[in-house]
């Protein structure tokens, strides 16, 4: 081919394609998430869809209906057996709105009193008539004058039934949107397990000879990651719920089994799931009480929260090190700011795939770090050696060369090749 381009102009060419493909990515962003979802579920069934098609000769789309369709009676099994359970013990939070008000009021009023002989350094002071008054307003008839006037709450239910029909309005669209994207999910993840290898072969046939090997091993590097990511997300799920609900159970929650799958599902978000399971074996353990311990609902929510901490501790000390290993291992500052940046740009998916968007990220450093520098540096370096069975990724042939030399590299220079070959 005549007129090859020079260095500069390959850069150049370089910059302004990757620059429209970072404006197309940015002007789609709005149907960009059930894609990502779609490409994370397609990344999660390949294994068995690959195996039905290989072993059992069921074509790669049949197997991908078939694969999703058994997902989907598993989840609906799960929840028919467990749904029971849960209701049973939904029943069992009662919340009496009376007991709860004249408790914390009896609460008032007990520390209010411990302030009548209040003294500091020697000095009594005499509080008495300030908590006589503090404890009046406690009284009905003093709570009364804490009550919204007829006035005022007709006046503002105008207002109350327009932000109720606005929030009903917003909750529709949002149901509305969440079973279109899940609908678009299924349907592209359909077509990106059926169409996998033709696009794989395809992007395959642009890289150059010489640089297959080296990018194969970056591919392979970057699928273990998310391999082991999404396995360790599944084994961390299991082993927090049973632990949180196990915990909990014995120290006597009523509603142990919903605070554990909850805690066990929210452990999927990062940072955001731990705060919005937590505060919810808080508030249960505040309602509910516990049916083992002799104390009040005030002090085993105390109990409850000490022991959600630990286990949180646990989890991050010793679990998380131990299940994930060293494939996604990032710095803790690293991980914060990139869960927040994530949850900023994309919500909840933005902060679950961070983890492993960055391990990534930095996989690709090194690789581009090494060609630029002209290193010589294994890109997983902080990995197990990559052996054929072990990684998920097919063992590359070597390539035939023209000379007939084989098990040489293509990287290896031409007069290399025919010294070789003669000897």
């Amino acid at each position: 081919m005549e007129g090859i381009w020079s260095d500069y102009t390959r850069r150049v060419i370089g910059l302004f394609v990757l620059a429209g493909v970072l404006f197309v990515l940015w002007a789609a962003r709005g149907v960009l998430t059930p894609l990502v979802m779609a490409l994370v579920l397609a990344f999660l069934i390949e294994p068995l869809v690959g195996g039905l098609n290989r072993r059992l000769r069921v074509p790669r789309f049949l197997a991908a209906v078939v694969v999703l369709l058994v997902l989907l009676a598993l989840f609906l099994l799960a929840i028919a057996v467990l749904g029971p359970i849960l209701v049973d013990q939904f029943s069992q939070v009662r919340f009496n709105v009376e007991d709860a008000v004249n408790g914390f009021l009896g609460w008032l009023r007990s520390t209010s009193d411990s302030f009548r002989d209040f003294s500091i350094v020697g000095y009594r002071l005499d509080l008495n008539a300030y908590v006589d008054s503090f404890q009046e307003r406690l009284e009905p008839a003093g709570l009364v004058d804490f009550l919204p006037s007829g006035q005022q709450l007709f006046g503002s239910l105008d207002n109350i039934l327009s932000t109720t029909a606005g929030t009903l309005a917003g909750f529709a669209s949002t149901l509305g949107h969440l079973l279109l994207t899940m609908f678009l999910t299924l349907v592209y993840s359909l077509y990106l397990v059926n169409d996998g290898p033709r696009l794989a072969k395809a992007f395959g046939d642009l890289i150059p000879d010489r640089h297959e090997g080296e990018l194969d091993e970056l591919r392979c590097s970057v699928e273990r990651v998310w391999r082991a990511f999404f396995r360790g997300q599944l084994l961390m799920v299991t082993i927090f719920g049973a632990l949180v609900g196990v915990s909990l159970w014995a120290l006597g929650l009523p509603s142990a089994l919903i605070v554990g799958i909850m805690a066990g599902v929210m452990d999927l978000v990062p940072t955001l799931g731990a705060l919005v399971a937590g505060g919810l074996a808080v508030l249960m353990a505040l309602i509910q009480g516990s049916e083992h311990l002799a104390v009040g609902n005030g002090l085993f929510a105390l109990i409850v929260l000490v022991v959600y901490l630990g286990l949180q501790q646990v989890e991050s000390s010793v679990l998380q090190p131990r299940i994930m290993g060293r494939s996604v291992e990032l710095p803790g500052i690293v991980i914060i700011v990139g869960i927040m940046a994530g949850a900023s740009v994309a919500g909840i998916l933005g902060a679950y795939l961070a983890v492993p968007i960055m391990a990534t990220a930095r996989l690709v450093f090194l690789y581009v770090h090494t060609k630029l520098t002209e290193e010589r540096v294994e890109i997983g370096d902080e990995q197990p050696p990559m052996t054929a069975g072990t990684t998920g990724c097919a063992p590359n042939e070597p390539p035939a060369t023209s000379e007939g030399a084989t098990g040489s590299s293509p990287n290896e220079p031409p007069d290399v090749v025919r010294e070789s070959a003669s000897s």
